[in-house]
């Protein structure tokens, strides 16, 4: 082929690769928000529904169901099993220790389970959590103590450890 053959070859360009990428924020896909409002609305019928997610409103109940399914959706778990484990402090929604334990335990990212030390006694007890992140060198560390975190609930004279970890 010649120079001015090649010039004058027309040249096809490639279509636009298109990407097919699962939604990250699923309240914002139309057809999941439907599904996860329809949830929120039977969830918020409950009549063991817990009271940080309870309203005078129908519509604010089921708006503070939907903030609960939403995460399920996103930590990959039931509503329904997570619902049951919610609090509210503040005017915020919180989940319980064990929950956000199983949430960092069933994640890919880390390369083991957590991992719990404890040391001391009484107010001092003490607990290290620490795991490892598969892209990082070092471990990640995180330590309190019974004075440091103690609550109200009885738990934390019946079972400290327990508590640390949660």
């Amino acid at each position: 082929m010649t120079t001015e053959e090649k010039k004058s070859e027309v040249v096809a360009m490639p279509k636009r690769a298109e990407i097919i990428v699962a939604d990250a924020i699923p309240v914002l896909d139309t057809g999941k928000f439907d599904q996860m409002q329809k949830v929120a609305k039977a969830m918020s019928y409950m009549s063991f529904l817990p009271k940080a997610l309870q309203s005078k409103s129908e519509q604010q109940a089921i708006a503070n169901c939907l903030k609960v399914v939403n995460q399920a959706v996103r930590w990959n778990m039931d509503p329904y099993a997570l619902v049951d484990h919610v609090y509210a402090v503040s005017d915020k929604i919180g989940y319980e220790g064990k929950v956000i334990a199983a949430v960092i335990n069933s994640d890919s990212r880390i390369e083991d389970r957590l991992d719990y030390e404890y040391s001391g006694a009484g107010p001092t007890r003490k607990v290290v959590v620490s795991a490892k992140l598969r892209t990082e060198k070092k471990m990640r560390i995180i330590e309190g103590t019974v004075a440091g975190w103690k609550t109200k609930n009885e738990n934390w004279t019946t079972n400290a450890d327990q508590m640390l970890a949660y």
